[in-house]
């Protein structure tokens, strides 16, 4: 009933003010008639016709009725409106792929930053469907602005497993000039992306570059067990020079649980490191390795620190 009720507030909301024309015989000898509430799609301002693909899109599949003319929007000469209108598309009533992936790919090409960060949350909609367009994606991961790559790298984690054999491409970005920017948002993609790309963060891990060192340190705690065949790479890491690889080392350690207790000699020996977080993170390390809370001291020192 709450659609049906949002459904005709659409309709109503976009009629248009067409009664002095309802009489007009020329109306009538056009092509097949356009229900008035959809003729917001082809409004001359493109902000009306986004809006009305936008409010499509929220309607879902209660929208079924205007999945013709959506798909006769595609063709929309502006490229933002015909991104929400794949959007539309997709949650209304799904049409092939090789329908609407030329309209992703070709907005990722965009001259328009806007309209090339657009299209990479809709293509993470897609699924497992979107793996056609994991070399734009991949790609797109070198836009000279930061907008665009943050969309990419949100759809990329979006698509988690899906989009795995981009991880290299990802931790590239250790290079980025604005990866201070990144990091975080790069990291917890790379976490999402399943146990299968443990042996890239370990080799990640394993390089002389701190940015890399961190990516595979967090990356390979948001694996947990997966992580274990990092199982070295992450001990020799508590030596490291970076703290925060350090204690991002000691966190992962501490998900992978028992099956990690090979490393607790080298985390208690971490126990004294003058960087407080590494304590801490060796401190819960420990615990999660044996299920002994006997350095609980540390913690309780830590909140004086």
């Amino acid at each position: 009933m709450k659609h049906l009720v949002v459904s005709m507030i659409f309709l109503l909301g976009l009629l248009p003010t067409l009664h002095a024309q309802k009489d007009d015989p020329k109306k009538k000898k056009d092509g097949p008639t356009i229900p008035d509430g959809l003729k917001a799609l082809q409004h001359p301002d493109p902000k009306v016709r986004y809006k009305a693909a936008a409010t499509l899109a929220q309607l879902g599949p209660t929208a079924k009725f205007a999945a013709m003319e959506l798909r006769a929007a595609l063709k929309d000469p502006n490229a933002l409106v015909r991104v929400k209108v794949v959007e539309a598309l997709w949650k209304i009533d799904p049409p092939p792929v090789s329908l609407i992936m030329p309209v992703l790919l070709d907005a990722l090409k965009h001259k328009d930053p806007g309209v090339r960060a657009a299209a990479p949350p809709v293509i993470a909609l897609l699924g497992t469907k979107a793996k056609p367009a994991l070399p734009a994606l991949g790609e797109a991961l070198k836009d000279k602005e930061t907008d665009v790559k943050l969309a990419v790298i949100a759809a990329l984690g979006d698509l988690g497993p899906i989009a795995r054999d981009l991880a290299d491409d990802l931790i590239a970005l250790a290079e980025d000039k604005e990866f201070f920017l990144l990091e975080p948002f790069v990291g917890s993609t790379l976490g999402s992306m399943g146990d299968s790309i443990a042996p890239a963060l370990a080799k990640a891990l394993a390089t002389r570059s701190p940015e890399r060192r961190r990516l595979g340190a967090y990356a390979l705690g948001e694996l947990g067990l997966g992580a274990l065949p990092a199982l070295k790479e992450l001990t020799r890491a508590l030596q490291y020079n970076d703290a925060a690889t350090r204690a991002m080392a000691a966190r992962a350690l501490g998900r992978i649980g028992p099956k990690a207790k090979e490393a607790l000699a080298p985390l208690e020996a971490i126990l004294t490191d003058k960087e407080p977080t590494v304590r801490v993170a060796a401190a819960l390390a420990t615990y999660q390795l044996t299920g002994e809370p006997k350095h609980v001291g540390v913690l309780i020192k830590a909140l004086s620190d």
